[in-house]
């Protein structure tokens, strides 16, 4: 046997290791064998360390195995592989690039059978060996792999040519698409049109480049889309087309014509279908085609019929005219009228038309009938008698002329009762009457029209008021010059106004307008609603404002008068409220134990008639106002009806609470009701000795037994009595919560305990210290948090406020805070209870509360916020006074400049903005600053 290359026989070596030496895959040298050192061309097989892969690269210096090929686009033009000869005639390997060139190889013998290899041609059949060769078997693999990497090769070619065909389409079909809205039905068609567009316009040039790009094979598709697109316009438009037609191309009339005639079936086909119409457009398309080809038909088969229809009835209706006419003028009787009728009928039946033909015929019969009537009898001298006869003429005939099935006569087949068909036809000639009427009538209206045209030609122009004389002239005369054409008179009058509104229009309408323009720009302030209507009537009488816009401000003024009225209603109102209020505390007395207030019948008499002498005059006050503010005055008045009842209030509280200890002993002494009205219409104590009662309550210390006294008499608690009592002190500030919590737990005072007794317990003995007691109803009214004074800051004396002032701190406060210290205005940033400027802080501080602070601290110290609001607004409000203002009108003059800045803007009505917020304008302001001071809140 022969050897391989490490001289073992094949039937000794298996054919995976023999696979392995060959490439290199064992570790042991290669023998000195003739087939191993003499065979190859190339240099020697070394040993390597590992196996290596068996997909070996092009050009390897081993065989066996499959080539590897690293990418397909590396691939050279490689020729196929050639077909192998049998094996005992193969005498070498045919040259292959790939593959190293090798020595003749022994003959071996003759295989039977053939191996069919894929991708190859088919190899004769090894006979059955004790060992193949796998040399040749490696080889064999080798090659089939080969071809396969051809086959895929091929395959990738084939894909990206039918991608390249995708693609081609579809950019020659969307250009296609976009070149078929211009009509064109092919490539050189729209290559020819472009490039005329762009020798004259340069814009076009792009779209030249764009038609130029194309391939034949994208101009393959944009002709085909071209073509699709072509003849869905025909498609869609072709109905169209054939109802506007009137005529075939051969001249002949479309209505006339079959729809089966080949002539029309043939134009409606070119119609459809151009002559350059692809098949693929055509097959693509057929289903579209067929549709409206049929659809085509039958429109054709319904034109056709309601021509034929048209004609046999209009046929009709012209001999109908005929015997009308000879009814209407005597030489036709009613019975030759029924009988030319009748032959009528029968031959309209008999000539074919549509099935409904005849019911239609019969459905409009009087109403043609009576149109041929009037036209019969035209402007005939005599045409009213003339109708009237034929009224009755024609209705016989209905009766004689025979229309039914079996002779019935027309009057009853017309699908009416005999008096309808009467009825209608009377009507339908009446109508025409009428009309004949009317034409005349509008011929006397154009005699009015004209007269009135001419006569406002020769009328001069000149001012508003010339051409308002000028018409009212024209339409006097008028009334003279047509008194006895009714007609002419009313086009001339309606004429008159025309070319007045034309007139006012061209010269008037501007000056109107621009006067409403002064009146609309006016400062309201200026003027009442009430002398605003006077004015607005004068200048509507006199031409200067326009009817619209006299309406126009005319109510605008009256909304003006109705709010003003109603605002000062309103103000009446709670005014009346706040002095019924007053009158009654006036006059309260208790009774026992119930709590209520209640009158006697004089009492009930006099507050009743003080009221209505009240009402008498801010009723005055707000008539005569017309409109107008009148807040002024009406405050007055309630200072006037107030004053008295004020006055009476400042004297008792001037007057000591009690003259001595005695006093307050002998108000106890008396029975409990007494005391009960004593302790509910006042303060018993002043409120030095009320604040030093507080600070023994907060101090744990008991409660004196003259308190204790007071408290079992009048059967209350503690809290409840010192509630009442703060209340009358400081009305509508409560307590503190530390008092209060403080008093909730003092059980109920008994009422065993004794009037009076010795040593700390009598009444005499209650000698408060003033000082600390001060101080304890400063901190209480501070809501026990006041800010303690620093002694080295230099604090300022407190200031002393007039009643005046007091008064219109409180309508401030409550105004701008409701006595909230810790406010701040979200837009302006104001603090406090008075709103107090930030920029204002620093100097006010100063001058008012004796040193300088900023706006924190400001806002954490009440004591710097009620000096500073006491003192500025005392300034202000004194300042005012010393002018010489009155004293409702010093305190709008004071609240003005609080708000503004500027005292003599305090019955500005102009609304106010900050920031982008609307405020209330500087007269709202003061005006409800003024209603709070004399409230008293």
């Amino acid at each position: 046997m022969a050897k391989l290359s490490t001289g073992q026989t094949t039937g000794n070596i298996p054919g995976a290791e023999t696979a392995q030496r060959l490439l290199g895959g064992l570790a042991e040298v290669a023998s000195a064998g003739a087939l191993a050192q003499q065979a190859i061309a190339t240099p020697a097989l070394r040993a390597q360390a590992k196996p290596v892969d068996t997909n070996q690269t092009i050009g390897a210096p081993t065989i066996g195995g499959p080539t590897k090929i690293p990418s397909m686009a590396a691939l050279p033009n490689l020729p196929r592989a050639p077909a192998l000869p049998r094996p005992t005639e193969m005498q070498g390997i045919p040259n292959n690039p790939s593959l190293p060139s090798l020595p003749n190889l022994p003959r071996l013998p003759e295989l039977p059978g053939l191996i069919s290899l894929p991708g190859m041609p088919a190899l004769p059949r090894l006979p059955e060996q004790p060992k193949p060769n796998q040399d040749l078997a490696n080889l064999a693999q080798a090659l089939s792999s080969f071809n396969q990497n051809l086959q895929n090769v091929g395959q990738t070619f084939q894909a990206v040519s039918q991608q390249k065909e995708i693609q081609a389409a579809t950019e020659g079909k969307q250009l296609g698409a976009k070149f078929s809205e211009f009509g064109y039905t092919s490539y050189k068609e729209a290559l020819a049109a472009a490039e005329k567009a762009a020798a004259v316009d340069p814009a076009r040039v792009a779209e030249l480049n764009l038609l130029k790009t194309l391939d034949p094979r994208r101009q393959r598709y944009f002709n085909e889309q071209l073509g699709d697109s072509n003849i869905k316009k025909r498609i869609a438009e072709a109905p169209q087309i054939v109802a506007y037609t009137k005529k075939l191309p051969d001249g002949r009339l479309l209505d006339t014509v079959l729809a089966s005639d080949p002539a029309l079936i043939e134009w409606h086909r070119s119609l459809v279908v151009p002559a350059d119409t692809t098949p693929k457009a055509f097959f693509e398309n057929q289903t579209q085609i067929r549709a409206v080809l049929g659809s085509l038909n039958s429109n054709q088969i319904a034109r056709n019929a309601k021509y034929s229809d048209e004609k046999q009835t209009n046929g009709f209706w012209v001999g109908f005219g005929g015997d009308m006419k000879g009814l209407a003028l005597g030489t036709v009787g009613a019975e030759g009228f029924a009988g030319n009728q009748g032959a009528a009928f029968d031959s309209f039946q008999t000539g074919g038309g549509t099935p409904n033909l005849y019911q239609t015929l019969k459905a409009t019969y009087i109403e043609k009938a009576g149109e041929a009537a009037l036209a019969a009898v035209g402007n005939h001298p005599n045409r009213v008698a003339i109708l009237e006869n034929l009224k009755t003429n024609f209705l016989k005939a209905l009766h004689l002329t025979p229309a039914g099935p079996n002779g019935e006569p027309l009057i009853t087949q017309l699908g009416m009762t005999p008096e309808a068909v009467q009825l209608q036809f009377s009507r339908i000639v009446n109508k025409g009457m009428n009309s004949d009427r009317a034409d005349a009538d509008r011929a006397q209206a154009t005699i009015g029209q004209d007269a009135a045209n001419n006569d406002v030609n020769a009328a001069p122009t000149g001012t508003a008021g010339e051409i308002k004389d000028t018409f009212e002239f024209l339409r006097k005369n008028g009334e003279q010059r047509f008194k006895n054409s009714p007609e002419q008179l009313i086009a001339y009058n309606s004429t008159l106004r025309d070319r007045e509104s034309s007139l006012t229009l061209a010269y008037v309408k501007p000056v109107q307008e621009a006067n409403a323009r002064k009146f609309d720009q006016r400062d309201p302030t200026t003027t009442t609603p009430a002398k605003e209507l006077a004015e607005y009537a004068k200048a509507q009488e006199r031409g200067e404002i326009s009817q619209e816009d006299y309406t126009r401000l005319a109510n605008t003024a009256k909304a003006r008068m109705d709010a003003a009225n109603n605002a000062n209603f309103k103000l009446a109102n709670e005014n009346e409220k706040d002095l019924k209020a007053r009158f009654m505390r006036e006059y309260e007395t208790l009774t026992y134990g119930d709590k209520k207030p209640g009158f006697g019948s004089q009492e009930k008499v006099e507050l009743n008639n003080r009221l209505g002498d009240y009402r008498r005059q801010i009723t005055e006050v707000v008539i005569k106002a017309k409109g107008a503010d009148a807040s002024n005055a009406l405050n007055d008045v309630f200072t006037k009806f107030a004053a008295p009842q004020e006055q009476r209030a400042q004297r008792r509280a001037q007057q000591p609470a009690y003259a001595s200890p005695e006093a307050v002993k002998a108000k106890l002494d008396r029975t409990s009701a007494e005391a009960k009205r004593n302790y509910r219409s006042g303060p018993l104590y002043p409120e030095p000795i009320f604040g030093k009662q507080l600070d023994d309550v907060m101090g744990n210390k008991p409660l004196d037994d003259t308190t204790k006294e007071i408290i079992r008499r009048l059967g209350v608690t503690p809290l409840e009595y010192f509630t009442q009592q703060n209340d009358k002190h400081a009305p509508g500030r409560p307590l503190p919560a530390p008092v209060q919590e403080k008093l909730k737990g003092l059980d109920k005072v008994s009422l065993t305990l004794p009037v009076g007794g010795g040593g700390s317990m009598g009444l005499g003995m209650i000698t408060p210290d003033m000082a600390r007691a001060q101080r304890m109803w400063s901190a209480m009214q501070n809501t026990f948090n006041p800010t303690p004074t620093n002694p080295n800051s230099g604090g300022a004396a407190p200031i002393a406020s007039s009643n005046a002032g007091v008064k219109l701190r409180g309508a401030i406060i409550g105004k701008e805070s409701g006595g909230d210290y810790g406010a701040v205005n979200p837009d302006s940033g104001a603090i406090g209870i008075g709103q107090v400027m930030p920029a204002n802080i620093p100097s006010w501080t100063a001058k008012f509360y004796g040193r300088q602070l900023t706006p924190a601290q400001f806002k954490a110290n009440r004591a710097a916020q009620d000096a500073v609001v006491n003192g500025q607004l005392q300034e202000y409000y004194d300042q005012q006074i010393k002018a010489g203002y009155s004293q409702n009108i010093a305190v709008r003059r004071a609240a003005s400049i609080w708000y503004s800045g500027q005292a003599q803007l305090y019955d500005n009505s102009k609304p106010e903005f900050y920031n982008g917020q609307r405020y209330p304008s500087i007269r709202e302001y003061t005006t409800d600053i003024l209603n709070r001071f004399l409230r008293g809140n």
